[in-house]
């Protein structure tokens, strides 16, 4: 057990249709890892705010400090583990406003995705508690949660002593993502963030070029052929890298948009399905787009990757998650700033099939901080905090935020408020099905992924099938192995 630690002094329609979520402009599976995390901390001295005060006006209800007692874990530190990126960077900006509330110190850890993983898994899997608390891909929800090493949140989010019920306003969360945080029936976190995937293209380019917006995979491919640049910009750039949550992430937009699915009847009948045509043309079309108009080196992306070729004009299209938006319109960061425009992902014979995706704040099992734990979550996807990194990052997992006048307002620099209408299309689009949640997904995927990257680093498209046979054997075994078929 860890030894305890003290410090010395409108659109409502859409809430029903984003029922399970996809992957996020953060650091996704198998990025490249560092061998030391990003450790922040918030900062007592000198740093004194009033609650509900980050430096930046917004709406949103204020916190009640008369009604709720926020100081009843005073003196406990909370540690975070999550993604590397500009969501955890907000969030840490945010601390001292935390501490002056409650008096409890965070320390955040960031890490790229597969490391933060290894951590998780090492910290629950041996019952240390040194993690009290960390955000984590809505699709391992159900792997980690099977296992014991997640706390039930229900208990802290119903109980009128540890969340102050009125001000939290839970029925505000978006439907979708908070369902993504459920297993069997269990509420296992509190989700932070509500995504999903969009057409991202150079609009200076494109006038150029005098191409239009593509709809339909035929014209995307025609687009690609008119605008690529084999000295200069090349036409597109997609996730290359393996991995369930990495290239299987964006590929799936293809796979059902081909018309294929992953199994014969999910859940009720899980045979594996894909080695089908849907699946090898799927495959044909993503690695063929690749190898004849990305970047050299373009099997081996990651969405970091994707996002420094945009923000360095390395690429003009790409299709992926919608927090890329705030990080390529950066002036401060990006050459490109500015010159991107927003739209609905293309589609084929199976109709369009934008992502939806969620990151989830969840609490170890086996941490003794539980309690000052959920305080923290309980502050950081709070409508006001929500509200707060919703400017900042432009994915907010509450309706109040996506409804806000200020989001919406805030949000017209990126693409000149196309990018609000875009989003919640896609959202309203987005189907709860769009990859299948179930324990060993994760496994499942990192087949697929590694039969993805081989066509995309191979000459031609010539080996889809050998490489999906393969796949669809080895997908066959586990799911047989683990008893879901016999």
């Amino acid at each position: 057990m860890k030894e305890k630690r003290f410090l010395s002094c409108g659109f409502a329609l859409l809430m029903g249709v984003i029922a399970i979520a996809g992957c996020s402009g953060q650091p996704a599976k198998d990025a490249p890892a560092s061998d030391t995390a990003a450790q922040t901390t918030a900062q007592a001295e000198g740093q004194s705010s009033a609650p509900g005060d980050s430096g930046a006006e917004s709406e949103g209800p204020a916190v009640s400090v008369d009604s709720f007692d926020w100081k009843q874990f005073e003196g406990e530190e909370v540690v975070l583990a999550t993604y590397l990126g500009t969501e955890a960077d907000y969030l840490e900006s945010l601390l001292p406003e935390f501490y002056d509330l409650t008096g409890i110190q965070v320390t955040i850890q960031q890490y790229p995705e597969e490391q933060l993983y290894q951590q998780i898994q090492l910290d629950t899997s041996s019952h240390t508690g040194n993690i009290d608390c960390f955000t984590m891909d809505m699709m391992r929800i159900a792997e980690f949660a099977k296992a014991g090493y997640l706390a039930k949140v229900e208990e802290y989010l119903n109980n009128p002593a540890l969340t102050d019920m009125e001000w939290y306003d839970k029925e505000d969360i978006l439907a979708g993502p908070m369902g993504a945080a459920k297993y069997d029936g269990e509420l296992f976190g509190i989700p932070s963030t509500g995504e999903t995937s969009i057409m991202f293209y150079r609009k200076d380019i494109f006038e150029e070029k005098g191409v239009e917006v593509p709809k339909t995979f035929e014209e995307l491919w025609d687009v690609c052929e008119r605008i690529d640049d084999p000295n200069g910009t090349r036409a597109i750039g997609l996730r290359g890298l393996r991995g369930s949550g990495m290239n299987i992430y964006t590929w799936t937009q293809f796979f059902r948009g081909f018309g294929g699915d992953f199994f014969v009847d999910f859940p009720k009948d899980m045979t594996p399905t894909v080695n089908t045509l849907e699946a090898v043309e799927a495959v044909q079309y993503y690695a063929g787009l690749l190898q004849q108009f990305g970047p050299s080196d373009v099997a081996g992306y990651t969405n970091l990757d994707i996002q420094n070729a945009q923000m360095s004009g390395a690429i003009a299209i790409t299709m992926d998650a919608n927090v890329f938006a705030t990080i390529i319109e950066d002036e401060n960061t990006s050459s490109t700033a500015g010159k991107w425009g927003y739209a609905m992902v293309p589609g084929g014979k199976g109709g369009q099939w934008p992502s939806i995706y969620s990151h989830i704040m969840c609490i170890n099992n086996y941490t003794d901080a539980k309690e000052a734990a959920w305080l923290f979550i309980e502050w950081a996807t709070s409508p006001e905090i929500t509200q707060k990194r919703g400017l900042a990052t432009g994915v907010p997992a509450r309706r109040s935020t996506w409804e806000s006048q200020e989001f919406i307002d805030q949000m017209q620099y990126v693409g000149n408020g196309a990018y609000i209408d875009v989003c919640v299309e896609a959202l309203e689009k987005a189907d709860a099905g769009y990859r299948p949640v179930f324990e060993n997904w994760n496994e499942m995927g990192d087949y697929l992924g590694i039969a993805l990257q081989d066509v995309i680093s191979s000459e031609n498209t010539e080996g889809a099938q050998k490489a999906l046979d393969g796949a669809q054997d080895q997908i066959l075994g586990m799911l047989k192995d683990k008893g879901y078929i016999n």
